[in-house]
């Protein structure tokens, strides 16, 4: 059976995710994430999309974009081919590196938008990797609350302007709040 074609408009904002292929970890290292959040860069720039949300953990990734021409699965495709090549290559392994194409939901109205900033932003939380956002470096965490300059490609504007500020201060606040709830939820 064919797969379903990938929903694609001008401007949508869609919520990216990637996975390794079984216990396969894409991100094993500090090296291995800088590779992938440069391969990234070097793409959100050739296809123009904007960014406002990150976060390569170690088994998968989380990426908030938006593509300005609808050409997401073009750059995914990129992406993942360049990364599986240099996955493969530092680790003299072959073979298939992603689990399967690349997750993607379409994010309809800034509410969405506002609430998928903040699950990418605590996810190393969620996933047990720190304790709180802001000790996540490889995320979009610390730039978005103002705490880290931002990667040239990265638009932490974008994902304040969600939460109704320009302020980093109030952003770092809501994501504060938001780690304090998912840590209440998770004891208890």
């Amino acid at each position: 059976m064919p797969r379903s074609s990938r929903i694609e408009s001008p401007g949508a904002y869609h919520h990216v995710t990637g996975r390794g292929l079984g216990e396969l970890t894409l991100f094993p290292d500090d090296r291995a994430r800088t590779v992938f959040l440069g391969m990234l860069g070097e793409v959100v720039e050739a296809e123009r999309w904007d960014v406002p949300a990150y976060c390569p953990l170690g088994t998968h990734y989380h990426l908030l974009v938006r593509s300005a021409d609808a050409r997401l699965g073009k750059g995914l495709q990129r992406l993942h081919g360049r990364y599986a090549a240099w996955r493969n290559r530092s680790s003299a392994r072959r073979g298939p590196v992603w689990a399967d194409r690349y997750h993607s939901v379409p994010i309809l109205g800034a509410l969405h938008v506002a609430r998928v900033v903040l699950y990418i932003d605590v996810n190393a939380v969620a996933a047990g990797i720190v304790a709180e956002p802001f000790d996540w470096q490889w995320s979009s965490a610390r730039a978005n609350a103002g705490m880290d300059t931002p990667l040239d490609w990265h638009r932490p504007d974008l994902a304040r302007t969600f939460f109704g500020t320009e302020s980093a201060a109030e952003y770092r606040s809501v994501l504060k709040r938001e780690a304090e709830t998912l840590g209440r939820l998770s004891a208890g």
